[in-house]
């Protein structure tokens, strides 16, 4: 993680960049999200009862959310380490509710972090093996346990001294592991030999192999019984075995894929997650029956229980939340929310609004643009994409990709007034304010849907090319513009009859388009281009390169003539200039810019960072170029071109307040391996400039690939991507 993007998130809802680059400045960052910091994509939860701290394992964001049994409210986040890959995907958790110590399995950086649960800070890294994955702790022996799956083995960690200290060879794949501490034994699910083995952990050998069901994915054990219990996700079961003689004593039949479990001992229930149906099923483990069926958030992936308040915690991956169940009621009285993925962004010039969809919050966000705070938030469908405003109307038209539908909401209220069903995974909407018409783009059918404003109402569906991803509209021409990413054409849609009459050919990886009616001129973002139609004849007139690696949100400015898009990999956006099409600036953004949209009347752009929760406001026409390139106000760092070929540029930029300090510049590639080194670098002007030839530190040619560039001066690093094409 960055030190720019970790200072930007545990920021308060506010923080202001003064980084000036061209004519355009970063003026303010919005934070949709957790004030503690933004979760993504949870994949495992541990609980400590004794503290009553739940910990989520965030994969989409590396970091770990901590949130209050109480209140049930996120406190904190851990972030791991400060340059963003040292200990990145992180993806098992394990508690030490005696020590307060939080051991997490990152992949596929080989690696534990340790997090001290008195400061919610982590405090020792352990370097394991390869593509590690599930781990756990015996309190008692202070020794913990990381599966590594390609190498059918286990790894023992010392919890005194930090250190590995030795390794168990197991079946094929361990894939979960559970242990009893009363017994001191160890059960691990060899996930394609389809069977357990049951390791001793004084003498830390295997003792035992158990068969079970079909593809072993989950393990837990009941210390009270001794009642060991394994999630069987291929044939949709679960085994109970007896630990006194390490035999399967029954088989319960469970909903479809179950993913992981866990046991109360003080109740005697045992609760299987369901991946692919979101659900938890309820088994009595007095008769080993099915007693309950609970729905939950969606790809709920991590389970865990605190049997002391008789909580049990569902992390949803697919919604970025947890789900927190009532042992006694067997309900969900409460979702907490761990991050917030903003998606799509539209603004409403004359009511001075910004509009967001929560990708992963299921509402909107409504921003008071003199402000910059937010000022409502509106439930809306299931996984919001895009949205569009109509001035005229005052209605806001927000696309539910996993709904179907589209939410009407009036801006008088901010309030959800209608819900339109169109076509299957609508991906995107626009709106034509003369016509009071909505288009909106069906990824899964290949369709548009057209929607009467007036009536709400879809009126047609018209079929285009293979999963549309993008659609503006001209409204000075009637025509109405779709990107279709999978066979790379444009459909062109008569907005009078609402039909196609035409196919443009564009490059591969469409995903973002835009126009600019006043020169009748469409932009089209493909993986690594533009292409500029000339909306008179349809056809393609030229192509731009912005230089960047993953094109994907486009919109432009039609009173400046200026175009801008976004690139979801390298975290920037490159302004191009509508008169000459061709790249002016490309400033840095947040964390994965997947929405950009012009206030004309303002000149402000705003860009949604995906992974970050984020908002950034950027002013265009500011100037005051010179002062910002000669007195940077913070260390910055810039790589061009990237992705490059035989070489590419760095520029240090050192503020006045590290000039003097000792410097270096570290090429990492992307297993973490130091290749390149450039030290004792002179920081007492205010710019550096390097060059790297894509050789090592011995001078071998290195071979294509990620790469990852760190600046270290003073106290402060901060990090970039690279791509090096060969």
């Amino acid at each position: 993680m960055s030190v720019l993007r970790k200072i930007l998130l545990l920021s308060l809802i506010l923080f202001v960049t003064i980084s000036t680059f061209g004519q355009i400045s970063v003026i303010d960052t919005i934070f949709l999200g957790p004030r503690a910091g933004n979760g993504l994509s949870p994949v495992e939860i541990g609980v400590n009862p004794k503290t009553n701290r739940i910990y989520t394992v965030n994969s989409g964001s590396n970091n770990v959310s901590v949130i209050n049994g109480i209140t049930n409210l996120v406190t904190a986040t851990v972030w791991f380490d400060e340059t963003g890959f040292m200990a990145d995907l992180p993806c098992g958790v394990a508690v030490d509710s005696l020590r307060n110590r939080i051991y997490v399995a990152n992949l596929p950086w080989d690696n534990v972090s340790v997090i001290d649960g008195s400061t919610d800070s982590i405090i020792a890294e352990i370097n394991i093996g390869p593509n590690l994955n599930g781990i756990c702790v015996n309190s008692n022996t202070n020794k913990i346990y990381v599966l590594i799956p390609f190498e059918d083995s286990i790894s023992m960690i010392d919890g005194a001294t930090y250190s590995k200290i030795g390794k168990i060879e197991v079946g094929s794949y361990p894939y979960a592991i559970d242990l009893n501490q009363k017994t001191n034994l160890v059960y691990v699910a060899n996930t394609y030999d389809n069977n357990i083995s049951v390791i001793d952990d004084v003498n830390d050998s295997v003792i035992a192999l158990i068969d079970v069901g079909t593809r072993p994915s989950a393990v837990c054990v009941n210390e009270e019984t001794n009642i060991i219990y394994v999630a069987n996700s291929y044939d949709d079961s679960v085994s109970v075995i007896d630990g006194e003689n390490n035999t399967e004593i029954a088989r319960v039949g469970v909903g479809d894929y179950p993913t992981t479990i866990c046991v109360n001992p003080e109740t005697n229930f045992i609760y299987v997650a369901h991946r692919y149906n979101d659900s938890v099923t309820v088994i009595d483990g007095e008769n080993d029956s099915v007693i309950a069926v609970i729905g939950v958030g969606d790809e709920p992936i991590g389970i865990s229980i605190n049997s002391a308040a008789n909580r049990i915690y569902v992390a949803n991956k697919g919604r970025s939340n947890v789900s927190v169940i009532d042992g006694i009621t067997n309900s969900v009285i409460e979702t907490v929310v761990v991050g917030v993925a903003a998606m799509g962004v539209c603004v409403d010039p004359e009511a001075n609004r910004l509009y967001v969809t929560n990708f992963g919050g299921d509402n909107i966000s409504a921003i008071d643009e003199i402000t910059n705070s937010v000022i409502a938030t509106v439930e809306v469908g299931d996984s919001p994409r895009r949205i569009c405003v109509n001035t005229e109307t005052d209605k806001i038209y927000v696309a539910n990709e996993y709904d179907d539908n589209v939410s009407v909401i009036h801006g008088i209220n901010d309030s959800v007034v209608s819900t339109i069903d169109v076509g299957i995974r609508p991906y995107a909407v626009c709106v034509n304010m003369e016509t009071n018409k909505i288009y909106v783009a069906n990824s899964y059918d290949d369709s548009v849907s057209v929607i009467n404003g007036t009536s709400d109402s879809v009126t047609t569906n018209i079929g285009v090319g293979i999963t549309p991803y993008g659609i503006c509209v001209n409204p000075e021409t009637n025509r109405i513009y779709v990107a279709n990413r999978s066979d790379s054409i444009v459909s062109v849609i008569d907005g009078n009859t609402d039909s196609v009459v035409k196919t443009i050919g564009v490059e591969p990886g469409s995903y973002g388009i835009c126009v600019n009616p006043e020169t009748n001129k469409i932009y089209v973002a493909n993986n690594m281009s533009v292409n500029v139609i000339d909306g008179t004849v349809d056809s393609v007139i030229g192509t731009i390169l912005p230089g960047t690696y993953s094109l994907s949100a486009i919109t432009s400015n039609p009173d400046l003539n200026r175009i801008f898009v976004t690139d979801g990999v390298f975290d920037n956006i490159s302004v191009i200039d509508g008169a000459t099409d061709s790249v002016i600036t490309t400033i840095e953004v947040g964390d994965s810019p997947y929405g950009v949209c012009v206030n004309p009347e303002t000149d402000r752009i705003y860009v949604s960072c995906f992974m970050d929760g984020t908002i950034w406001v950027l002013q265009d026409g500011t100037g005051g170029v010179e002062e910002a390139l000669n007195n940077p106000k913070k260390l910055n760092l810039n790589i061009s071109p990237n992705p490059f070929n035989k070489s590419t540029n760095i520029v240090l930029n050192i503020p006045a307040g590290s000039r003097g300090e000792d410097a270096e510049f570290l090429i990492y590639d992307v297993s973490g391996r130091l290749v390149k080194t450039f030290s004792n670098i002179n920081t007492n002007s205010s710019q550096i400039k390097l060059s790297w030839y894509g050789e090592g530190d011995s001078g071998e040619v290195l071979s294509s690939g990620l790469y990852f560039g760190v600046l270290k001066c003073g106290d402060e690093e901060i990090f970039k991507k690279m791509i090096m094409i060969r």
